[in-house]
């Protein structure tokens, strides 16, 4: 998979995004560290990707609308909008 436009997902996303190998990382308010990353898998007729997103801090994760707004973010940069 090509590597994402940081710029462009932190231009929308709530929390800032950075990268660190294949994963795209973020920390929200409450100091809890989120690991956003896709796995390829190649068939014979198409490619496909598994989206894998950890709690990386292990912490309780409070109701936070802005961690799925910059899930969605990175998610829309891999589809190209």
């Amino acid at each position: 998979m090509n590597p994402l436009n940081i710029d462009a997902i932190n231009t929308y996303s709530p929390y800032p995004v950075w990268n660190k190998e294949d994963e795209y990382l973020f920390k929200t308010d409450k100091g809890i560290e989120y690991s956003v990353s896709f796995d390829e898998e190649d068939n014979f007729d198409y490619t496909s990707y598994w989206f894998n997103l950890t709690n990386i801090s292990h912490g309780k994760s409070p109701n936070d609308v802005k961690i799925a707004k910059t899930v969605i973010c990175i998610i829309e940069d891999i589809r190209g909008i």
